[in-house]
């Protein structure tokens, strides 16, 4: 890091980085950004963060377009809601045409359904889901 980079740093305090951030936000939006933060800092004081279930989560105020995907691995969690998504589009495009939708043979929705329950989501997706990224925005790596 530079010295002039460190010297910026240096000068700026919590408040004035609150003070930034702040204005980019609601009222509400900032207060439960404040609470969430102070949550993670209150689960790392009692020791919460080094454990396998550390994450806290929150609903951001007067939003009205949430959801929550977990999973028991990041990639598992990521393609439950890629998937999520995808199909509520395909919905949304299908219903939009006006005609009646077929859902097809019951047999296809059985075998679809066998190979996902042997198929973990986010094991094989990940790899090339992190090549895309690397490619496009490798921010996360630093």
């Amino acid at each position: 890091m530079s010295e002039d980079i460190a010297d910026d740093h240096a000068e700026m305090t919590v408040d004035d980085f609150a003070a930034v951030n702040a204005g980019s936000h609601s009222g509400d939006e900032w207060a439960a950004r404040v609470d969430l933060a102070a949550m993670y800092r209150l689960a790392a004081h009692f020791g919460y963060d080094d454990t396998l279930w550390n994450h806290i989560t929150m609903r951001v105020p007067g939003s009205d377009h949430d959801s929550l995907t977990v999973g028991r691995t990041a990639g598992e969690a990521f393609m439950v809601m890629h998937y999520l998504v995808r199909g509520c589009r395909t919905l949304l495009a299908a219903r939009a045409t006006g005609l009646e939708i077929d859902p097809g043979p019951t047999e296809i929705w059985e075998l679809a359904k066998n190979q996902y329950d042997h198929f973990p989501l986010g094991d094989n997706e990940r790899p090339a889901l992190l090549r895309l990224l690397d490619r496009v925005d490798p921010w996360y790596r630093q």
